[in-house]
């Protein structure tokens, strides 16, 4: 009878090992998949996020429009422009000796973007800049001609080999 007795006791604690084990391990895999979800919607805010940053500055290149609404990603999204300040930056002329308006003009953009279906919103501030061609520029470029076949940083066609300076092996 003691043999039998101690055969059961055996066989309970083996199950409440057992279900201890298993409890254990479905509650990790529901924290798991918990995580995942939470991880996979981060991830898919960052995403939106990122591409509603390329379409403000693409937006921003295009026109002066102050608000946009639209779907992206299956998130509901607005996007309210507001200026904030417009101005050019001032250089010192030497020769003149006083300040002038320069070539930079900048605007700074304060941009809120809601996410509806979220209730969240995103504040940031953009700076939008923009170079006048100078008329020293565009008489370059008329004078040099279209012929020529490498260009500079403004566009301006020119012929590098005429340059003494230009080095073929770094080219």
């Amino acid at each position: 009878m003691s043999k039998k007795g101690f055969v059961i006791v055996e066989v309970l604690v083996a199950f409440i090992i057992l279900t201890t084990t298993i409890t254990l391990l479905v509650y990790t895999q529901k924290n798991f998949n918990t995580t995942i979800k939470r991880v996979q919607n981060y991830e898919n805010i960052y995403m939106t996020l990122l591409s509603l940053k390329n379409k403000i500055d693409i937006e921003l290149q295009l026109g002066d429009k102050e608000h946009y609404e639209g779907k992206l990603n299956d998130i509901n999204y607005q996007i309210d422009l507001k200026k904030i300040n417009e101005g050019k930056n001032r250089t010192y002329d030497n020769m003149e000796g006083k300040h002038m308006d320069g070539r930079h003009t900048y605007m700074l953009y304060s941009v809120k973007i809601s996410l509806l279906d979220m209730g969240k919103e995103y504040m940031f501030y953009k700076l939008k800049t923009h170079i006048e061609k100078s008329a020293f520029e565009d008489e370059f470029k008329r004078t040099q001609g279209a012929d020529s076949k490498d260009s500079n940083i403004n566009g301006n066609n020119i012929d590098n080999k005429k340059d003494p300076y230009y080095d073929e092996e770094f080219h």
